[in-house]
């Protein structure tokens, strides 16, 4: 027979299992609340470390605690940015900065497996399903490298402007190479370039550094700017783009450096096909014999109310000014711009200025020509058109030497 005491004690432990249960399905439902809401709520981030990937900690206002997990690529290091800036903080290589921050979060759905981090549902984030049992030992910093490349990259992205100009801090010959270093987006940035003897200089990286950059003195290097664009924003391989000075490689992203806004903005406009003002009936008949040459659509613009049916532009250029030798007398040609431009068609050669009253064009068909030469210095190309009735001059910027001499040898064989 049980003693009353015994009654007793079951009955008190039945009671203290019941409120047991009423207590764990109260915290259960609680925290169903609070994860499968739709509302933003507080979670303080208690834990960080990285290894192969980046886990963070966060306890949230009913005492559980989640750890979301952030690749460690590009894309998860620029969560990783936005969580710094959601804290007011900037992105730094040390990730236990962030303990004791307490961000805005809020659950995808109620299956909780994804977490948006901050007011503006930038940052979308993976919750492990087993939660990783995070050691304050382990490491939590990242290398500066992938810390200096994230930055630009987010701050790159939110940058209207496709090209960037970059102030150059400093400049100094180091192992027979001349070493720039920029700032490009708020982080220093570091590329060199060979310096050749004084007999191979001609035509070298170096010596287009000095002129545009350092417009003829070194020393005023450090005094100049370059212009970058990322590598992917160009149409073309980089084989095939001119102007490029050099290139700075980092942590997921290249960078490509330009002498001048023009150059950078000339290469964004390269496109591997020629512009044709002909009628669709006929573009598939003139394409086969249309050069096969990058010619930059943007520049091509300028010349498109030129051409006649069927004619197509094979190359272009730019310099300045256009002198016009007649009867012993010189007249020279220059625009508001200081930009002279040249167009080497199917059918003639055009030369471009613009003027306050508007745009004047010199037509030289090829019944017209008598011949075409280059002059080549240490910067500046000159092409000579000869007619009966007088000498066309221009002088050419760019394109390059190479590209310049086969300009010349196209006209050559149009008038031949």
């Amino acid at each position: 027979m049980t003693s009353n005491k015994s009654l007793e004690d079951l009955e008190e432990q039945y009671n203290e299992s019941k409120n047991e249960s009423l207590t764990d399905l109260e915290n259960s439902y609680q925290e169903y609340k609070i994860l499968g809401s739709d509302e933003d709520f507080s979670a303080k981030i208690t834990d960080a470390c990285v290894d192969e990937n980046i886990y963070l900690e966060f306890s949230l206002t009913d005492g559980s605690k989640i750890v979301v997990n952030i690749e460690r690529n590009l894309e998860g290091l620029k969560n990783l940015y936005r969580i710094f800036e959601a804290v007011g903080q900037p992105l730094r290589d040390d990730l236990r900065l962030l303990i004791g921050e307490t961000v805005n979060v809020q659950f995808e759905s109620k299956q909780m497996e994804h977490i948006f981090v901050g007011d503006k549902r930038e940052v979308k984030l993976d919750v492990l399903d087993t939660p990783k049992n995070l050691d304050l030992n382990n490491e939590s910093t990242l290398p500066d490298e992938i810390i200096a490349a994230t930055k630009r990259r987010v701050r790159y992205e939110r940058e209207e402007a496709e090209i960037l100009r970059c102030d150059v801090i400093s400049a100094y010959p180091e192992d027979k190479r001349l070493v720039l270093e920029f700032d490009l987006l708020g982080e220093t940035a570091l590329w060199s370039t060979p310096v050749p003897d004084g007999q191979n200089m001609s035509g070298s990286t170096f010596e287009s550094v000095v002129e545009m950059v350092g417009h003829g003195s070194v020393q005023q290097v450090v005094e100049g700017e370059v212009y970058v664009i990322e590598k992917k924003k160009i149409p073309i391989p980089l084989v095939d783009a001119p102007n490029i000075i050099g290139k700075f490689e980092e942590w997921k992203s290249t960078w490509v450096i330009f002498g001048t806004r023009s150059d950078a903005e000339e290469c964004l406009e390269l496109d591997v096909s020629s512009a044709t003002a002909e009628s669709s009936e006929q573009a598939d008949q003139s394409a086969a014999t249309q050069a096969e040459h990058y010619v930059p659509r943007g520049k091509i613009k300028a010349f498109l109310n030129e051409l006649q049916l069927g004619e197509s532009i094979r190359y272009v250029g730019k310099g300045g000014p256009i002198e016009i030798e007649r009867g012993g007398d010189t007249e020279i040609v220059t625009s508001m711009s200081g930009l002279e431009r040249i167009a080497i068609t199917s059918d003639r050669v055009i030369l471009k200025s613009s003027q306050v009253t508007g745009d004047v064009y010199y037509k030289l068909s090829y019944d017209e020509l008598r011949g075409a030469d280059l002059k080549t210095g240490i910067i500046n190309k000159k092409i000579s058109l000869r007619t009966g009735y007088g000498t066309y001059h221009i002088k050419i910027s760019n394109p390059d030497k190479e590209s310049c001499r086969e300009m010349v040898d196209f006209i050559k064989k149009q008038v031949c």
